[in-house]
């Protein structure tokens, strides 16, 4: 457990800034409004998860708020973000994990955020990591790419819009990146948000 968890900081501190942000779905009282409804569904239930995976709390995980998914100097996340979500999905049997963000906006500020991104796909840099841009068909558009660090764990994060909401994806591992799970775990927030 201690090697998923630094595996997870690592991966946190290379990819994000402080700041506040929400987490699982709000567990009060009020009905929930319309915004709440569109965001819950970047949520998967067991049933929606690859063989072997489970949804775990983030603050179980994470020591902290998780901060801005920022990516070859943009920030992911849409003007506005009507509501967010953040979720944790790990494998049961292995130390490997996907972190996401799934933040409601309008169409106009997620596919802003979308573009800016993709243009930035191919000449993408961050200090200490190789990164190599990867093919996804995901969503409306997406982009994603693998980071590589010496002597450091390696991610992928994969990005994508569907209409109005932008999702995050980040994926990790003590041995070896769970890029195809990250992958049905795109599809399937994809399909819940069709």
């Amino acid at each position: 457990m201690a090697a998923r968890r630094l595996a997870v900081l690592t991966v946190l501190a290379l990819t994000l800034s402080l700041s506040a942000c929400g987490s699982d779905a709000p567990k009060d009282d009020k009905k929930p409004t319309a915004a709440d409804v569109r965001a819950n569904r970047t949520i998967l239930e067991a049933d929606d998860l690859p063989d072997g995976w489970r949804r775990v709390p983030a603050k179980d995980r994470l020591d902290g708020p998780p901060g801005t998914a920022r990516y070859c100097g943009v920030v992911a996340e849409p003007d506005p973000v009507r509501e967010g979500r953040i979720s944790y999905y790990e494998q049961a049997s292995l130390p490997r994990s996907v972190l996401e963000y799934g933040m409601l906006s309008t169409v106009d500020g997620a596919s802003a955020t979308m573009a800016t991104l993709v243009e930035r796909k191919d000449d993408c840099a961050e200090p200490g990591a190789k990164v190599t841009p990867v093919p996804v068909s995901v969503g409306d558009e997406s982009v994603a790419w693998d980071f590589t660090r010496e002597g450091g764990p390696s991610f992928r994060t994969v990005v994508f819009r569907r209409a109005d909401v932008v999702v995050v994806l980040v994926a990790t591992g003590d041995t070896s990146v769970p890029g195809d799970e990250q992958l049905e775990i795109a599809r399937a927030i994809d399909d819940r948000l069709r």
